[in-house]
């Protein structure tokens, strides 16, 4: 297998640079560090509070003068005035997974982080949330990060498809489909949702549909939806899912499909292939196309299509072994317009194409013959395949994304032999590779996971400090083969 060399690299991220906390904040706005345990606890007294807490309106927290001071405890924490005209660190929400976030005991109540029995901001009452639906599990924490920062994010299942992940908020989002062992007493095929924070899993959500249950997750937003394809007799459907509610929305499109969503928005682009050519329109679940699919191009023989948006930019992709095409434009409000540009031989793959959209260029990525190839579409850059790593894994589509932070793309692929040498003993992987706005590899590359039996697809997202890739991974043989889908946070700071 591909074994990549880890370079020190990047000097500064993110306020790594500073070297002691005392270089970097006054001594008042540090006083509060490591004592944030039970913050914002219920209590009677000091006593029922750790650290620097004090017991104050009931809550245990610290008084304080402005944010920067409350910083320590948690995310998302603020400096704000109680009914007593007693300013104390406190945290406002909007779902209770911000509150599980810095406690699994603490919800969202009336617009505050409290305790499920206690009350709304301090020295007001209020009810908790309603409850989810039936569809929805309760959110309770479960699984945490074990060592090596992995965790285990699914049951042994019969089968699993790649998830799809997002940062969104607070938490990261990842989504995927699963086929239980033991079916159907264990239940139908479902698309499961988790909600993950840097404590573990917060929330666990599972849509099951007997009659017409999901078999791929094509993409997820933060708007609480996901693309899902669907099995309908010898076809499929596309839809988009509200995973809080179970509802969803068909989109009128043929299967060879890509759906992306289109960061900040609750709007997706889809493209896809009819038998002559190749369409690409925007959707929306409230209200349907927004732009009625348009032809980009002729499909020829592709047997993928990739779409990737933003709301100023816009690129598809469609191709096969032979060669790729692909469409781009700044401007999605039209897309596709005839004057989008036009991009012949990009790039080659044996299977589904990685694609990310930036302002004025996009990166598609592919496998083929044995390795990973990656071209810049758009920019003022002539179009070139570039080899960035080794790979015998062929059919599993790459996740990429861009890290406005390091001003790099980061793309996780499988590495190693591939399913079909995938025998008892065989180290297939996962891995990561970089490179800059203009197509330049970086010199470095991390390993994420190896000695795995078999590595079907993979997803990464920057939470805006760490880096959180997604797999799913096979084990056993035959008809004791089953499913797992894991995550690691990794490290890409010195």
């Amino acid at each position: 297998m591909n074994h990549m060399h880890i370079r020190g690299w990047i000097s500064c991220l993110l306020g790594a640079c500073c070297v002691a906390a005392t270089g970097c904040y006054g001594a008042d706005e540090m006083q509060v560090a490591d004592t944030n345990t039970n913050w914002l606890r219920s209590c009677d007294a000091d006593d029922d509070c750790q650290g620097a807490l004090s017991c104050i309106s009931g809550r245990c927290t610290i008084e304080c003068q402005r944010d920067a001071m409350c910083a320590a405890l948690g995310a998302g924490a603020e400096c704000a005035a109680t009914e007593d005209d007693v300013s104390v660190c406190d945290r406002s929400c909007e779902r209770d997974q911000a509150c599980r976030a810095i406690d699994p005991a603490l919800s969202c109540v009336d617009g505050q982080c409290r305790e499920e029995s206690g009350q709304g901001p301090l020295d007001a009452g209020g009810d908790a949330e309603t409850s989810p639906p039936d569809s929805v599990d309760a959110a309770t924490p479960m699984d945490s990060f074990e060592g090596e920062n992995e965790i285990t994010l699914s049951t042994a299942a019969r089968q699993a498809r790649a998830p799809a992940v997002i940062w969104s908020d607070d938490r990261w989002l990842l989504a995927w489909y699963s086929s239980p062992l033991g079916e159907p007493e264990s239940g139908p095929p479902a698309l499961e949702v988790v909600e993950l924070t840097r404590q573990g899993v917060m929330a666990t959500h599972r849509i099951g549909r007997p009659d017409d249950p999901f078999d791929h997750v094509i993409g997820i937003n933060d708007a609480d939806q996901v693309a899902v394809r669907s099995s309908v007799g010898e076809g499929c459907e596309l839809e988009i899912v509200d995973w809080r509610t179970g509802e969803s929305s068909a989109i009128d499109a043929e299967c060879t499909a890509d759906v992306a969503s289109i960061p900040g928005t609750a709007e997706w682009l889809v493209a896809f292939a009819d038998d002559v050519d190749v369409k690409s329109g925007r959707f929306s679940a409230a209200d349907g196309w927004l732009t009625e699919p348009q032809v980009v191009g002729e499909r020829g023989a592709a047997t993928a299509v990739a779409a990737a948006g933003r709301i100023d930019a816009a690129t598809v992709v469609w191709g096969d072994v032979y060669g790729s095409l692909a469409y781009s434009t700044s401007d999605i409000e039209v897309f596709p317009p005839s004057s989008a540009t036009p991009f012949e031989g990009a790039i080659h793959s044996d299977g589904e194409y990685g694609l990310l959209q930036l302002d004025d260029r996009a990166f598609a990525v592919g496998s083929f013959v044995g390795h990973l190839w990656m071209t810049v579409l758009g920019g003022d850059i002539e179009p070139r395949v570039i080899e960035l790593a080794d790979t015998g894994v062929v059919d599993v589509r790459p996740g990429i994304i861009w890290i406005e932070q390091l001003e790099l793309a980061a793309i996780c692929f499988a590495t190693g032999d591939g399913p079909e040498a995938g025998a008892p003993g065989s180290s297939d992987g996962l891995a990561l590779a970089f490179f800059d706005r203009d197509g330049v590899p970086a010199e470095f590359g991390i390993n994420v996971v190896n000695g795995l039996r078999e590595v079907h697809g993979c997803d990464l997202a920057w939470s805006g400090s760490e880096l959180l890739v997604a797999w799913v991974q096979i084990d056993g043989e035959d008809e004791a083969r089953t499913s797992l889908v894991r995550a690691k946070l990794v490290n890409v700071s010195p």
